[in-house]
């Protein structure tokens, strides 16, 4: 159908999962969490970055939603929402906003709120072996759970 835009929310890692160069389960800090855009079949990814990462370039007080980063990567869990119109605009709205990421705004806690804010649905990113603090595998586990209970 013309005009569709479904919205993706994705991370890398998922509490429990077996790290293959250690063999134990990722820790708190491993992973990174993202959001898709696919509209009409063609489909941009978004992240936020620090400046400080060795994998992006320091646009100083630019926005640290990053476009493309996560192009090639593999998600270990996934969730798609189909947008009304409204819905679109809300998220054309939010990707322009100047973000900066932080270690209690960070990449699984800005894709949560942003799906949060465009679809009403919170998924879970708060991860209580970190203070609280939204992690990868926290919101990977928790988008994991939501798809095996509700695909």
């Amino acid at each position: 159908m013309s005009g569709d835009v479904i919205l993706g929310i994705h991370s890398n890692v998922r509490k429990g999962q077996i790290d293959p160069e250690t063999g134990k389960p990722y820790g708190f800090d491993a992973g990174h969490a993202w959001i898709s855009v696919t509209r009409d079949g063609k489909t941009t990814t978004h992240g936020l970055w620090p400046d400080g990462h060795p994998s992006v370039e320091n646009n100083g007080s630019g926005s640290d939603i990053r476009t493309g980063k996560e192009d090639n990567d593999t998600p270990a869990a996934s969730r798609y929402y189909r947008l009304t119109p409204e819905q679109a605009t809300r998220l054309d709205g939010l990707l322009k906003a100047n973000e900066t990421w932080g270690y209690t705004h960070n990449c699984s806690s800005w894709a949560r709120d942003t799906v949060e804010a465009v679809t009403g649905v919170r998924l879970n990113a708060d991860d209580p072996g970190v203070l609280w603090t939204e992690t990868p595998r926290q919101l990977g586990d928790s988008i994991h759970r939501l798809e095996e209970k509700d695909r």
